[in-house]
């Protein structure tokens, strides 16, 4: 599985070989013999190297949640030895910090023993690690439909406003002002409902708002900045981490009657989960309770 994932990021079977120290030869009978035991074809050989067939992109991801598994365990041996309570949590990106440490926190006052061992992913990601008990619980933002699960926290929805915007000064930003305007929105992020809601309402309204979607996370600010996105709809926790010197600004529709435009998020765990796993979605829960409407009084993204 590293040979296959050595191979798809270098471009070419010799290049691996040279990152991973060995001769060519070796690395190609490596290949065949996972794509003899495999049963397909893994890699397609072209003029400028190699790349992955639809089956060898799908163990290659398979292989990298595998592996970045395996590179957890000494850290779980490690911290089992010490600690016998631990639990494994996924985490959504864009997560507020102040809200899970005070969780962590007030945890700790009455369960001292517990360690955590945490997993950055989004929530069809962390599903598919709970399922295969890769983690004990999982923060997700779209309302489980099996196993234990219980609303722990929302969040509002804003939009981040490039430096310079004359929108800056507004305590709260309407759909009206987002006229002509040119909004980015995460293309399969935990913000897709409340992006269709206003997407509706603004054609429903003659509001003419271009929508872009992209894909983003570490190079946020490069990627708004190519797309000439004036805003991006997030919320403030994200914008802060993911657009520093940008300014969040709640979106009035939120307060509309029949509009729920907060982004949900709900811990799951499944029956066999340690123990101690109740009480803490229970700390979370508590925790939680008065960010429903005050959590930007802690996490206040700049220039709030």
């Amino acid at each position: 599985m590293e040979t296959l994932i050595s191979v798809a990021a270098a471009g070419s079977i010799s290049a691996a070989a040279i990152d991973l120290r060995t001769s060519q030869p070796a690395l190609s009978r490596h290949i065949a013999e996972l794509e003899r035991r495999a049963g397909v074809p893994l890699l397609l050989r072209t003029p400028r190297g190699v790349e992955l067939t639809a089956p060898g992109v799908a163990l290659r991801d398979h292989a990298l949640g595998i592996l970045g598994q395996i590179d957890k365990i000494p850290e779980l041996v490690r911290k089992a030895a010490t600690q016998p309570q631990l639990l494994r949590i996924g985490l959504p990106p864009g997560m507020p910090h102040s809200w899970f440490r005070a969780a962590v926190a007030t945890s700790g006052e009455t369960q001292p023993q517990i360690n955590f061992a945490l997993t950055e992913a989004n929530s069809n990601e962390q599903w598919a690690l709970l399922q295969a008990d890769f983690i004990d619980l999982a923060l997700i933002h779209n309302e489980p439909r099996e196993h234990e699960s219980r609303l722990v926290l929302r969040q509002e929805i804003g939009v981040a406003l490039a430096p310079g915007s004359e929108l800056q000064d507004k305590p709260a930003i309407s759909l009206s002002q987002l006229d002509g305007k040119v909004v980015m929105a995460h293309e399969s992020g935990e913000v897709r409902r409340q992006e269709a809601r206003l997407r509706m309402a603004s054609e429903s309204a003659g509001i003419n708002v271009h929508w872009v979607f992209r894909k983003f996370a570490q190079h946020s600010v490069l990627i708004a900045a190519l797309a000439e996105a004036d805003a991006v709809l997030t919320t403030a926790p994200s914008a802060r981490i993911n657009f520093p010197g940008w300014t969040w600004r709640p979106m009035e529709d939120t307060k509309t009657p029949g509009q729920d435009l907060t982004v949900k998020t709900w811990a799951a765990w499944k029956s066999g989960a340690p123990r101690i796993t109740p009480g803490f979605v229970k700390v979370l829960s508590e925790t939680g309770s008065p960010w429903l409407r005050h959590w930007d009084d802690h996490d206040a993204a700049p220039g709030r």
